[in-house]
């Protein structure tokens, strides 16, 4: 079943050729519920701007947009297994995920602009205000989704700070 849904998200025709000209395609098909992949190693290890970027023959679907100090130590953050502590390192493994259920045959592919450190933040801001990736919303949960969230996140906690108390005992 297409995704009507994001039809906003994929790049026009003018997108798709600035998109080209301004970040460098590398060849990285991601599959982010690998722990360590080995393509990593192709990633560049240099301060950047990257582009998650879903790819279906000539359509492109707006993904992510992130910056990072060094581009290959990012992305391996993303490969990691759920960690409690940082639950925003797993979207895009949740969002694979989630495509290939909704969307099945697209492929998440790695685009890259290197930047100095200085101007990382602000070139970040700017492309995600022109492209509008999908993964790049700030909506908020409804109070339902948020109450869960809490529940879950409380019962962790607690079922921590017993064992700590027990273990220290």
């Amino acid at each position: 079943m297409p995704l009507t849904s994001t039809s906003s998200f994929i790049a026009s025709v003018l997108e798709s050729q600035t998109i080209q000209g301004e970040f460098d395609r590398h060849a990285i098909e991601f599959d982010f519920t690998s722990p360590r992949p080995e393509y990593l190693s192709s990633a560049p290890t240099t301060p950047g701007v990257y582009f998650i970027i879903g790819e279906r023959g000539d359509q492109l679907l707006k993904v992510y947009i992130g910056k990072a100090a060094s581009v290959r130590r990012r992305m391996g953050d993303y490969h990691r297994a759920f960690q409690i502590h940082c639950p925003n390192d797993y979207k895009l493994a949740f969002f694979q995920h989630w495509l290939m259920q909704e969307d099945p045959g697209w492929s998440l592919t790695l685009r890259t602009r290197t930047e100095t450190t200085e101007d990382i933040s602000s070139i970040e801001a700017d492309c995600i205000r022109r492209y509008q990736p999908l993964v790049n919303g700030t909506s908020h949960p409804a109070e339902e989704e948020r109450d869960a969230i809490e529940h879950a996140f409380r019962g962790y906690f607690y079922s921590y700070f017993r064992a700590r108390a027990v273990a220290d005992a």
